[in-house]
């Protein structure tokens, strides 16, 4: 949905929007919540909207950043300024001549050489071959890429690739000049060649549209900003007022999302009598208690306990899904509850030093709204987690000649260093017992 820019307007957009199709795996949403999520008017079919409702304009010489967090929709909206996407609704437009680096190495054949890409992206900059070949000097000026402009881009670093796709674009002399992130890339030196060219092409009139997480990049570039939000346009306007309140609005986010809700208050191996132990012997079942407590509201709550060696090798991961998750659903009310949960596990473990950790998760609020039990755990919120915790010992078994566990482990030293040496079965699928003890004092 093409428009046209006329007087000193570079890009033009109105009520811009992005809609994308998603694959199969969210297609058991039902139709009500697809309308709470993306509105009434959302095209049929499993989808979000990537940028909604964005309308502004920009002039030739005006430097605008474009901020906002992973997702928010700044490179969606690059791209539909640039023509490598599609407008779902609205219209865009932007000056003929103009230059996008959207991501690293795109356009590029990684099998031409540097000289032979640069060339090319001239030609997709709309340089003729004759131009192209008298701005090449310039390219590899700018670029310092010396004799590795002959050699196939497959070779070259990251570093490298965003030299060759930076000179390429500003050789144009283009009227609107995009960049995506690019400027994060590369050495320190380089960067600040970068940024003193953008000020020369922004003093000739060039618009410049960056988007950056950068907030110094931005406040030393821009004058301008439009700050994105769930793919919306929540403020366009001075830089410094974009970037403060986009940090003050990350910052507020951190905060809520770090809001204690759930605690780890106690982390116990117990044996089968139940009794708090640090010493096993092998065939010895035991149980890994975990005594927590309910602060706040949350969606839903599972507990995982997993158990590693002494060179920090996962042997075993416990989670409530394997049982006790209706009892723990009814906590997730809050109101200062505790609660004990105890995995129950058969004694397979090898002589050895061991160690359990343990995560508190919730579900992720969405669909159901904070408190409610349609939260999605694939999407959790680590609430409380503790690593490294009631280490134990498992020791062989004694027998009439002795402690074996001396003799056999020289007899272990004197095999080949080539034998496979086997550190004992991963226990995950063994069959656990989860039980939930509720309203218990720690």
């Amino acid at each position: 949905m093409a428009g046209t820019v006329k007087g000193d307007v570079v890009v033009c957009v109105s009520s811009l929007g992005k809609w994308y199709r998603l694959d199969g795996s969210r297609r058991g949403r039902s139709a009500w919540s697809r309308r709470v999520v993306n509105g009434a008017q959302s095209p049929a079919g499993d989808g979000m909207w990537a940028l909604r409702g964005a309308s502004f304009e920009i002039r030739r010489g005006e430097v605008v950043g474009l901020i906002g967090a992973n997702g928010s929709g700044k490179s969606t909206l690059l791209g539909l300024i640039a023509g490598t996407l599609e407008a779902t609704e609205g219209t865009v437009a932007c000056a003929e001549r103009s230059s996008a680096i959207l991501e690293l190495g795109s356009g590029f054949n990684a099998e031409f050489t540097g000289r032979e890409n640069a060339i090319l992206g001239a030609f997709i900059h709309g340089v003729s071959r004759a131009e192209a070949e008298r701005r090449m000097p310039e390219v590899e000026a700018f670029s310092e890429l010396g004799e590795a402009m002959d050699a196939p881009v497959r070779t070259y670093s990251t570093g490298m690739e965003a030299r060759l796709a930076f000179a390429v674009a500003i050789a144009s002399r283009p009227d609107a000049l995009l960049l995506d992130e690019v400027l994060a890339v590369g050495d320190a030196a380089f960067r600040m060649k970068c940024l003193t060219r953008l000020r020369m092409l922004q003093r000739g009139g060039t618009a410049i549209v960056l988007a950056s997480h950068d907030a110094d990049q931005i406040l030393g570039l821009c004058s301008r900003a439009i700050y994105l939000k769930a793919g919306h346009v929540v403020f366009d306007g001075n830089a410094a007022d974009a970037v403060r309140r986009y940090e003050r609005e990350a910052q507020d986010a951190y905060e809520k999302d770090r809001r204690e809700r759930v605690r780890i208050e106690r982390v116990r191996v117990l044996s089968k009598a139940g009794a708090a132990s640090e010493e096993f012997e092998v065939g010895d079942a035991f149980a890994i208690e975990v005594c927590l407590r309910v602060i706040a509201p949350v969606v839903s709550l599972a507990v995982e306990a997993h158990v590693d060696d002494a060179d920090g090798n996962c042997l075993l991961g416990a989670t409530t899904a394997d049982g006790g998750a209706d009892d723990l659903e009814s906590l997730a009310s809050g109101g200062g509850e505790r609660a004990e949960i105890r995995f129950v596990l058969p004694g397979r473990l090898r002589p050895g030093r061991y160690s359990i950790g343990v995560a508190v998760m919730s579900a992720a609020e969405g669909e159901g709204g904070e408190g409610s039990p349609g939260g999605d755990l694939a999407e959790s919120v680590i609430e409380d987690a503790i690593e490294n915790m009631a280490c134990f010992v498992v020791r062989e078994v004694p027998t009439k000649a002795g402690n074996r566990g001396e003799r056999d482990r020289s007899d272990d030293n004197e095999r080949d260093d080539d034998d496979e040496v086997d550190i004992g079965p991963l226990l995950r699928g063994i069959p656990l017992k989860v039980e939930v003890f509720r309203g218990r004092e720690g």
